[in-house]
Parts: C-alpha cells; sequence; structure tokens
C-alpha cells in the first residue's frame, strides 16, 4: 500500500510507452493512481485477493484450487497508443496451492493486447505470470512438478501464438519465472515457431547482452547469482521480452535493454521496491 505510489512513479519517469505488471492484487488504486494522474491508460484490473474469504474455506475443508479467479495482470500505457484487449486465457497446468508458489490459489494465464502505435503500425504484446518454484526447491533438487507445469504453459503460450500469428509482430512479456537454463524454453518453443517457417524469435536481453546466443540447458540445480536482489543468473532476470518476427511482415529490431536493479529502491537507496526489477527494452519498429 505505501511503495506501490512509488513503483508507478518510478515507470512513469523511464517515460515507458507500455509497462506491464504481474502481481497486480490488492494495491490497484494505490498503484493506478499517478498512471490515472499523468494520463495514462489501462486494461481492466483483474481484482483483488479476499485472504479472509481463502482462511475460512480453508478451515471449512473446501477446495481451493483457484478459489480467486484473478490472474493480477494488468498494462498500463502512454495515451499516444491504442491498446485493445485481444484475450484473456487460463493456464491449463499449474502446481501448488497452499505450497510452492501458491500458484493455483488464483488463475494464473496470460492477455494479449493489439497495440496501435503511432503512424498505424500494429503490434501484438502478450502479458503473463507463470508458474513459480522457490530457490529452495531448486538447490534441493525438488521443482520437477513446478518446471512440467510451467512446461506446459509454455506450450500452451506457443500454441496460442501460431493460431493467431499473422503479420504483426508479436513481443512476450511478463514474470516468466523461467532461465534458458533450467526449461527447455528453446527446443520446445521457439524452434517449433520458427521450423513452420512463419516467423523467427528473438529474446531482447540475448540479442543485446550476448550476441544472439541462448544459454545451453544444465543439468542439476540452478540458483540465481549469490546476493541478487533481481533473481539474477549471469544477468538473466526470471522475466523476458521476446519478440517474434512474421516472415513477410513488418519487424521489430531491439535497440536496447535495461534491468534497474540499483534504482528501484525505495528512499532508502538499498530496499528493492519489488522482488525483481523492472527489465525494459527499446525496440524500432522496421516496415514491410
Amino acid at each position: 500500500e505505501e511503495y506501490s505510489p512509488a513503483i508507478a512513479k518510478f515507470l512513469l519517469n523511464k517515460e515507458f510507452d507500455m509497462i506491464f505488471t504481474q502481481e497486480n492484487f490488492n494495491y490497484h488504486a494505490q498503484l493506478a493512481a499517478p498512471f490515472d494522474e499523468a494520463g495514462y491508460l489501462h486494461d481492466i484490473w483483474g481484482g483483488g485477493i479476499d485472504a479472509n474469504l481463502a482462511v475460512q474455506r480453508l478451515l471449512d475443508g473446501e477446495e481451493l484450487e483457484g478459489i480467486l479467479h484473478i490472474d493480477g495482470l494488468t498494462a498500463f500505457w502512454s495515451p499516444k497508443l491504442k491498446v485493445v484487449r485481444e484475450d484473456s486465457v487460463r493456464w491449463t497446468a499449474g502446481y501448488g496451492l497452499i505450497d510452492h508458489g501458491w500458484d493455483t490459489m488464483v488463475r494464473k494465464g496470460f492477455r494479449s493486447y493489439d497495440v496501435t502505435l503511432k503512424g498505424g503500425n500494429h503490434v501484438v504484446v502478450y502479458n503473463m505470470h507463470m508458474d513459480a518454484s522457490s530457490e529452495d526447491d531448486e538447490v534441493k533438487e525438488l521443482d520437477g512438478p513446478d518446471r512440467r507445469a510451467r512446461m506446459v504453459q509454455w506450450r500452451q503460450l506457443r500454441d496460442h501464438i501460431l493460431a493467431h500469428l499473422d503479420e504483426r509482430p508479436v513481443i512476450v512479456t511478463g514474470d516468466l519465472n523461467s532461465y534458458y537454463e533450467r526449461d527447455s524454453i528453446c527446443s520446445q518453443v521457439f524452434s517449433i515457431i520458427e521450423e513452420t517457417g512463419r516467423a523467427t524469435v528473438g529474446d531482447a536481453w540475448i540479442t543485446m547482452e550476448r550476441g544472439g546466443k541462448f544459454p545451453d540447458m544444465v543439468k542439476g540445480p540452478v540458483t540465481g547469482d549469490p546476493g541478487s536482489t533481481t533473481w539474477a543468473l549471469k544477468g538473466q532476470t526470471l522475466d523476458k521480452i521476446i519478440y517474434i518476427n512474421p516472415k513477410d511482415g513488418p519487424k521489430l529490431k531491439p535497440l536496447s535493454v535495461s534491468i534497474d536493479s540499483t534504482t528501484y529502491v525505495r528512499p532508502d537507496g538499498k530496499t528493492p521496491l519489488g522482488d525483481h526489477a523492472p527489465l525494459s527494452a527499446k525496440f524500432r519498429y522496421l516496415p514491410r
């Protein structure tokens, strides 16, 4: 409640065209107020978490799976853009009700938007929150069920993208809770999209920081960098900004990428405003 306005003001100061949030539950009013004042628009809020209801149902022995029909996702955008939500989809798989990240207590999923840029060009953007696994489970190699659920979600996302792919470039972003070393995203998602011959796939951070080379999958536990406040692995965060360029259509070219791990802090100068530092990218739209 106290720092949601500070988060909003931090993001507004960056003058982003579009901002995608996850876990926007009970403090939407505090988060949205600075955006409203600045003239930004936003998607429909999904609702808050009624903790008292959940506890009472738990005490009554009732089923809690999906009790909260909310996804926590919200998009904010500059009035220079026209944004229309195209779809809101819930994941078909998840793991953890009152443990392993409480993933199935709410109805996680993704939202997709048609974005009209200045000049009338269109981009499709997906915002999502995928199944989580704890660092402790990863260290003990107990995160198998989370990884399996997450890959079902990745394949569900892939199939949705392919079913709706047209000449519009696509951006996929959000809290994907994924490292390339841990989840077989390249083989199960990116390669399959590219093998259709309809589009190419890139990751803004991979393109700008690793010359386009994705990390190899590794065996055993994968954990974040020691002392990191951004869930980083060799500079890679759990959040991604992925871009998909249709073969015969317009293209998106990443120009820069940034992870605000040192400036995304409270007034004390050291306590992070959130558990994930904002990941951002700047693109150039290249007409056909």
